[in-house]
Order: structure tokens, then sequence, then C-alpha cells
């Protein structure tokens, strides 16, 4: 991934998902250094504003280019105001988070906070590398991997209701259908954040709409009038049985694929 993708594709949704407010994208020649602008309130109220620069490869002490730019780019995100996105009026970072997708080689975490023109700074500067990343990446996303286990779950079950209710319309017999759905909601919420998830996210609404207009299946109610014979209930209730097991076959899909997604 180069840089844009890197930071609209793991660090912006990241940020989110720890529970930041206000994460915004700020990359382009009116960034004075910040890739990324976010905030949070302190535990006495007081509103907190951050920036991140964020870099793809490893970053070495021995680039004099880079770390010339590097600096720059620091100096400019805490000399340089910008508004708040609520009430326009001029604020300023309180900390800064160099970030990258390798590693700080050589001696450059000390040439950054040995350098003259940032002392007044060096104590908001924050460096991660790309291992750090990782593991907050696994420790916040841990929550909506147990959420898509557990929709992974519920669609499997509803496939096999499902089956079962297409087979005893087809075949006789009589079926009471339930379908659960405790967590779907909760995971389409937390789908938000990903930008590379907006496909799963709107299969999922369209799926939570699905179940909720075919209630003649998805409620505990018994379907003696299409057993008995009425057959425009009968191919209703097996038509939407059908797209269940469809739907719920394609989600399942996208699940798996976003589970072994990085």
């Amino acid at each position: 991934m180069n840089e844009p993708e890197y930071t609209k594709r793991v660090i912006i949704p990241l940020l989110r998902h720890m529970g930041y407010m206000e994460v915004t994208y700020n990359h382009g020649i009116n960034e004075f250094g910040k890739d990324i602008v976010f905030s949070e309130y302190d535990r006495f109220g007081n509103k907190k504003y951050h920036a991140a620069q964020v870099k793809v490869g490893n970053i070495s002490g021995g680039n004099n280019s880079i770390m010339n730019d590097i600096i720059n780019h620091t100096q400019n995100a805490f000399n340089i105001e910008f508004p708040d996105l609520i009430t326009k009026t001029n604020v300023s970072i309180s900390d800064f988070f160099l970030i990258t997708s390798g590693k700080f080689v050589g001696n450059a975490k000390t040439m950054l906070l040995d350098d003259k023109r940032l002392q007044s700074y060096k104590h908001r500067i924050y460096f991660y590398e790309g291992h750090h990343i990782e593991e907050l990446f696994e420790k916040s996303y841990k929550d909506i991997r147990e959420l898509y286990m557990a929709q992974w779950n519920e669609l499997r079950r509803n496939i096999e209701i499902a089956n079962v209710i297409i087979g005893i319309l087809s075949g006789g017999g009589s079926v009471i259908g339930k379908y659960i759905d405790y967590n779907l909601p909760t995971l389409i919420d937390k789908l938000c954040v990903f930008e590379n998830q907006v496909t799963l996210r709107q299969k999922l609404e369209s799926y939570q709409l699905l179940i909720a207009g075919n209630n003649s299946i998805i409620t505990y109610m018994p379907i003696m009038g299409a057993l008995m014979g009425n057959k425009s209930e009968k191919e209703h209730l097996i038509k939407g049985a059908n797209e269940i097991v469809s739907t719920s076959t394609e989600l399942v899909v996208l699940i798996i694929r976003a589970l072994t997604e990085k």
C-alpha cells in the first residue's frame, strides 16, 4: 500500500475504532504536517487535539532529506493552528504522532528528538512503527471479530431453518420459524469506519431489511394456511425462505473474507 491507502484503510479506521472523534484525513498541500487530525475529551472535559504524519516503509536517520522533511512537518504541525470542525475557532494540537508502516532505523528517533527545532515539542512527539500498529489493530478489532463470528454462526443457523421451511412447504408437515438477530445492528455500526467493507455493510443492511420484511417466516407462528393448500401463501413463504438462503450464503462468504483480510 502507498501512504494514502495505508492512511485511509488502516490508520483512520483504527483511530475511529479506538474512540477518537473528528478523525479527518488532511493530506495535501495545506496539511502543514498533519496528515490526520483527531480529537478527544480528557477526564476534565477539555477537548484535546492530535495530529499524525503517516509514512510507508522504513525511516532512516541517514537520509537527510527525509529527516529535514519530517522535522519541518513536525514544526508546522505544532506551530500552525487549524479550525475546530464544530466551533470553527482556531486551535492547536497537544500531541504529534509519527507513524510508519516500517521501522525507524539507525538513529532516526534520536536525530528527530535532538534537533534544536523540536526541543519545545520533544515530549509531545510519539513514534509508532508497523508492529505497534499491528498490536493496536489486533487489540482494537477483537470485538468486531467476535461480532463477525456471532453473525456467521447466526447466518448458518438461518440457512438451516430456511431450508427446513422450504423442505416442509414442498413436501408437507408443519414448522415454526424463528430468526434471531442480536448483534447485527452493532456489527453494521462498527463497519461504518471501514472504507474497504462497504459491500459487506450494505449487504448486511439489505439482509436486515429482508429479515424484517419476511416476518411471516421469521417469527413464532404456524404456517398452516400454506400447508393446507393456500398456493399464494406457500409461494410467498418459499420465495422468502429462498431469499434468506441465498443472501445468507453470500454474507457468509463476505464475512469469511473480512475475517481473513488484514
